[in-house]
């Protein structure tokens, strides 16, 4: 198996409508994938001024074009991970003040999070592609702080950035999804049994 990792530390998708389409297509090309899988949102979550119907466009857009660049090929968008601020400003958004988390302390998501896991969840259902929710296969809302909690904390003290240990929990949990998936996908069919002819 080999993985591309495209991604930049800070990026958000629509930085991926910056690229040109003629160098996209031919490094799709080159790479041939089996599976492009979208991993974007804790950023889009942290944006100042985040705005869903904004967020929701760009989106379609951008899963509208990677459609297009490799046609036939499987996506996989993974939905963001929970995570906190402690900045107010991220606290507060379009959609109103995020609620705390239970002994979190200052500690709570941003008020964008929630929008921008729905925003997910629905074009993964319009596109017709695979979704994973990321977020509650950790475990839940609020679940970021227990994630930075202990001798060997899953989740660096920012609320945001996994450790080495907890990004390769997060793999153990994504692998183990995939593979039940395929596991449905390749299920052999058991035949009716017959009856004899009389």
């Amino acid at each position: 198996m080999i993985l591309s990792n495209l991604g930049t530390v800070g990026a958000q998708f629509t930085h991926f409508g910056r690229t040109d389409d003629r160098v996209v297509a031919t490094e799709l090309a080159a790479y041939r994938p089996d599976l492009i899988v979208v991993a974007f949102g804790t950023n889009e979550a942290f944006r100042p001024g985040f705005s869903a119907s904004s967020y929701e466009a760009t989106l379609r857009s951008d899963l509208t074009r990677l459609r297009r660049l490799a046609p036939g090929v499987p996506m996989l968008l993974i939905g963001a991970p929970d995570s906190a601020t402690k900045l107010p400003g991220l606290q507060t958004g379009e959609s109103g003040t995020s609620v705390p988390c239970p002994a979190a302390g200052p500690w709570r998501p941003t008020a964008a999070l929630a929008s921008v896991q729905a925003v997910q969840r629905r074009q993964a259902q319009a596109f017709g592609i695979a979704y994973w929710d990321w977020a509650q296969r950790m475990g839940g809302r609020c679940v970021a702080d227990g994630w930075t909690q202990g001798a060997a904390p899953l989740m660096r003290g920012d609320h945001v950035h996994f450790t080495s240990r907890g990004g390769a929990e997060i793999a153990r949990l994504l692998q183990a999804d995939l593979d039940a998936a395929m596991a449905q996908l390749v299920r052999p069919t058991v035949p009716a049994p017959s009856t004899p002819d009389r």
